[in-house]
């Protein structure tokens, strides 16, 4: 299973960010206690030389995983004791509820079809 579209949405939306203040590095263990990444991915993470590339190679691992696996991050980052990881996590959460109300709104506001009178049916004078 891979994320949803509104959870892909808010990773490419927080891309950048993510990159430059992620640190996966020592999140590691953790993402492995809470069942997100397998130590086979792990060892992916870990050959890659430098922090932002390590970055990189877990978003794309994350956005193979599923939306359950994904709130389970957003909540490793959001109980850091490292402002700009809880920064990053709520506004993960924040990004996928905004898109959510966007459709629920849209839902609300969409006018129904008007049928063509008679069904389409053009009836001729006899």
């Amino acid at each position: 299973m891979t994320l949803g579209n509104f959870e892909k949405e808010a990773v490419e939306q927080c891309y950048e960010s993510l990159v430059a203040d992620l640190s996966v590095t020592s999140l590691l263990d953790k993402l492995i206690d809470m069942k997100i990444l397998q130590t086979k991915e792990q060892r992916h993470i870990r050959r890659e030389r430098n922090l932002k590339r390590r970055n990189e190679r877990f978003l794309q691992i994350l956005q193979q995983k599923s939306n359950e696996e994904f709130y389970r991050f957003c909540k490793i980052l959001e109980s850091s004791d490292i402002q700009t990881l809880i920064s990053l996590g709520q506004t993960l959460r924040q990004e996928v509820e905004n898109r959510q109300k966007v459709l629920e709104i849209n839902d609300k506001n969409e006018v129904p079809t008007a049928s063509p009178p008679n069904n389409g049916i053009i009836l001729e004078d006899t």
